[in-house]
């Protein structure tokens, strides 16, 4: 389950993250073809490793089966990879899944999903030789897709939440999306609000049934009061026909809490084992253990998304990351996406595999200790873990990233008996761990809530810092060109940004955005160095030229209006009015009453509709 859910986030990621190439890197026709031909080599790879499996034996055991099905799942992932980073089959999507968050990324999702259905199908010999002789190929493959939708469904709510907030007027849209303390408030409880509901969504998905009345359930429900936990209810973890040795408790509050627990399991364990493995699971209720895991996987998303704030801005800025992902052309191409997927991967593993891997083990054995308190003897919670591992074939001493071994979990807990007050000292311990992450979360917040007015400026800086050496890699650019002179003009470097804007306008002659800006630099600049009114006018004249747009129109009325041309100005102001769009006329409408004064100050009255003409 683990592999699992690494996986699928890793293919969110990769999905989520890549922008498509524009133009596509190949046809839609060759995209399909590219696509079946990986999955044709993704079932050899698949059948290699299973029948290598079947050949071998791998230890003539289960665990070689799951050995060889994580590696096979890993194929498909690279194979999933190659044809959203090369292929690029994001970009061959139709234009109408593109507008929607949802449609887009259950179209990216579906694709894995084919990949892994290759999987599923190429391992179910080797799981029915080494698992369940019993079993079907339609439920085995039954049992992978519910266990995929369980992982699906809470990216795709995402989408739609996302695809959701896209629907509100444009107004209250601006203000949730671009204020990060209100868009991060609604989104945690959007996400609190869908972990409740969610236990009982997979417990209907799975297919669990209800664990019928008998001296077994009596059994969980008494060690269930005795540890004062309550459940909505009891039931068999029906996948893979039962036969999985595992059990788990999941849900917030009692009224969606749900304790599963395989048939397999129960069948092999004794009446004193079973009160142990309850009370084990009732231990990370009581510790409030999935309490934190929500806030944990809450902080992933605000960390990541800090990560990336800060890290990227300093990356782009980089000459070893310039030389790494920048194409011959001067362009970000496949090798960017690699660099780029490759940091936030390696975040994400750092995260999960190390610090959720620490807090993991530290918490399930501070649930051995509650099932060795519920119980008074380690005696049941060694006997389920020893037959654990004999069963399932796995060594009792080799250790588990999210576990610790069976032989360091007997171990401690036979050291607790002997000595009461380690059991205590442990669950100190986590109290601090808990505490000390929660806080350095809170206070990493706080810092970057309280200087985020001067990341602003940082990221600014950084920008520019990254034109400039892309535009140094790119001499050809006119629109880099165009970017970097904005940028200078902003940080008022007048000169700076006219010599840019005049080397825009030598690569490309017709760019009449290049003309219109510098247009207005001259008209009015602060800098009476840099101001020329005779050649603003001459430069807006020609970006009307090519391009009568209203801020175009609006640049020309400036640029009359400062070579004392009020009347002409004044037509001009009109006519842009009447070329704006509805949201943006009160600029133009301020620019016309101030053109309209000039002109009245200066004894010189017009009476135009707008329909007037201007003399080029």
């Amino acid at each position: 389950m683990y592999a699992d859910i690494f996986l699928f986030i890793i293919a969110f990621s990769v999905f989520s993250l890549y922008a498509p190439q524009q133009p596509p890197a190949v046809s839609a026709p060759q995209t399909l073809l590219i696509c079946l031909l990986a999955m044709a080599g993704l079932y050899l790879f698949c059948r290699a490793v299973f029948k290598r499996c079947e050949r071998d034996g791998a230890g003539c055991s289960a665990a070689g089966y799951a050995k060889a099905l994580t590696t096979a799942k890993t194929g498909a992932l690279c194979a999933y990879v190659a044809l959203v980073l090369i292929v690029d089959f994001k970009q061959a999507l139709p234009t109408l899944v593109h507008r929607s968050e949802l449609a887009l990324n259950a179209c990216g999702i579906a694709v894995f999903i084919a990949l892994l259905l290759i999987v599923w199908l190429c391992a179910f010999r080797t799981y029915r030789m080494w698992c369940d002789p019993r079993s079907t190929r339609g439920a085995y493959i039954l049992w992978h897709a519910r266990i995929s939708a369980a992982l699906v469904l809470p990216w795709l709510f995402f989408s739609a939440f996302i695809d959701g907030l896209s629907l509100l007027p444009a107004a209250v849209y601006e203000r949730v999306s671009g204020n990060p303390a209100v868009y991060g408030l609604l989104l945690t409880l959007v996400i609190g609000a869908a972990a409740l509901v969610f236990p009982w969504v997979l417990v209907r998905l799975w297919g669990c049934s209800p664990l019928p009345p008998g001296p077994v359930r009596d059994r969980i429900e008494q060690v269930c009061r005795c540890a004062r936990v309550r459940c909505s209810g009891i039931y068999l973890w029906n996948l893979f026909g039962g036969h999985m040795l595992s059990a788990g408790i999941m849900g917030f509050v009692p009224s969606v809490r749900y304790l599963l627990i395989s048939p397999a399991l129960l069948d092999m364990l004794e009446p004193d084992e079973l009160e142990a493995v309850i009370a084990h699971e009732a231990g990370h209720i009581r510790h409030h253990h999935m309490l934190f895991y929500l806030v944990f996987i809450l902080g992933y998303g605000f960390l990541c998304a800090a990560f990336y704030s800060l890290l990227f801005p300093v990356l782009h800025t980089s000459d070893l990351f310039l030389d790494l992902t920048l194409r011959t052309d001067g362009t970000f191409g496949f090798r960017y996406h690699i660099v780029t997927l490759a940091v936030v991967i390696c975040f994400f593993l750092l995260y999960f595999r190390v610090l959720f891997g620490f807090f993991s083990r530290s918490f399930e054995r501070q649930a051995d200790c509650a099932a060795l308190a519920l119980t008074g003897t380690s005696r049941g919670i060694t006997g389920a873990l020893e037959k654990i591992s004999r069963e399932s074939a796995a060594s009792r001493t080799a250790p588990d990233w999210h576990h610790y071994s069976i032989a360091e979990r007997a171990g401690f807990l036979q050291a607790c008996e002997s000595r009461p007050g380690l059991s205590a000292r442990h669950g100190r311990l986590v109290r601090a761990y808990v505490f000390g992450f929660c806080a350095a979360l809170c206070m990493f917040g706080a810092l970057l809530w309280f200087s985020r007015q001067d990341l602003t400026e940082r990221d600014a800086r950084y920008a520019l810092v990254f034109i400039e050496k892309l535009s140094q890699r790119r001499p050809d650019d006119a629109f880099l060109c165009f970017q970097l002179a904005g940028m200078y003009y902003e940080k008022k470097l007048f000169s700076a940004a006219e010599k840019k804007y005049r080397l825009a306008i030598e690569l490309r002659p017709d760019f009449y955005d290049a003309y219109n800006n510098l247009a207005w630099l001259y008209a009015t600049c602060e800098d009476p160095a840099v101001r020329n009114y005779p050649e603003a006018l001459r430069l807006a004249r020609i970006a009307v030229s090519l391009a009568p747009h209203a801020y175009i129109l609006d640049t020309l009325a400036e640029c009359l209006y400062v070579n004392g041309r009020y009347l002409q100005a004044v037509i001009a102001a009109e006519e842009a009015l009447h070329a704006a769009e509805p949201e943006n006329r009160a600029h133009y409408e301020e620019q016309l009453l101030k053109f309209r004064t000039a002109l009245d100050v200066h004894d010189r009255p017009v009476h135009s509709g707008g329909s007037g003409t201007i003399a080029l």
